[in-house]
């Protein structure tokens, strides 16, 4: 019985700690960290206020629990990626699509990011100076090691490999961060956007390689 009880309040506690943060989403999103209260927050997901600071002590706790979370949803499969030791271009097409799917998935938490960039990124300094040993948020220097040691073999061209990532991760993004305007001018309805997303991965693996394979791999 005393089991059941503690079974209980820790799923309490969970549903309590997941209603406060899909709250905080929502709210982020609308209004970026400086136009969030906590008092709309505990409005809006029926809780008292002073829970949401016993759970996260802090508004900015609670928000960096947001970003943590992106980085998880958005990086979380990286690793199991690169842990597969395939060849670059099947890597790289794997990458590419792990992280559409993400985009398309979620692309109002695009709105936190930029949201959070225009405030001057602050709150992401913070977070990587906090949790940077964890897996996720090593990625950059993973992928930095994937790019300079396939070009170290001889399979990529000498190409800057931090401008290269940078370079991807926004050709990915683009479409997302302007999809409005993007399905307007491009006329991709919601019917064909599907059709449209598998097309773009496939379109922006081929445009990487054959920027950065080697010319006689091009020409082949």
């Amino acid at each position: 019985m005393k089991q059941l009880g503690k079974n209980m309040k820790q799923l309490d506690f969970k549903e309590k700690k997941k209603r406060i943060l899909d709250t905080a989403v929502e709210e982020f999103i609308e209004y970026g960290y400086d136009g969030t209260h906590m008092q709309r927050i505990a409005e809006k997901s029926g809780l008292n206020k002073s829970i949401i600071y016993y759970y996260f002590e802090s508004k900015e706790n609670l928000y960096e629990e947001v970003l943590s979370s992106i980085f998880y949803k958005a990086f979380s499969n990286v690793d199991i990626i690169l842990n597969k030791n395939m060849e670059f271009k099947k890597t790289l097409a794997y990458l590419v699509e792990n992280y559409i799917t993400f985009l398309n998935q979620n692309t109002s938490l695009l709105r936190i990011m930029m949201w959070e960039n225009a405030s001057g990124g602050e709150h992401i300094k913070r977070l990587m100076e906090k949790r940077g040993s964890d897996s996720v948020f090593n990625m950059p220097e993973k992928l930095l090691r994937l790019l300079e040691d396939t070009i170290k073999r001889g399979k990529l061209r000498h190409v800057d490999a931090t401008q290269t990532i940078i370079s991807i991760i926004g050709v990915c993004a683009f479409y997302f961060i302007t999809k409005p305007s993007n399905q307007i001018i491009w006329q991709i309805s919601p019917e064909s956007e599907a059709e449209f997303i598998g097309q773009r991965k496939k379109a922006i693996v081929d445009l990487i390689l054959h920027g950065l394979l080697p010319e006689e791999d091009n020409l082949s």
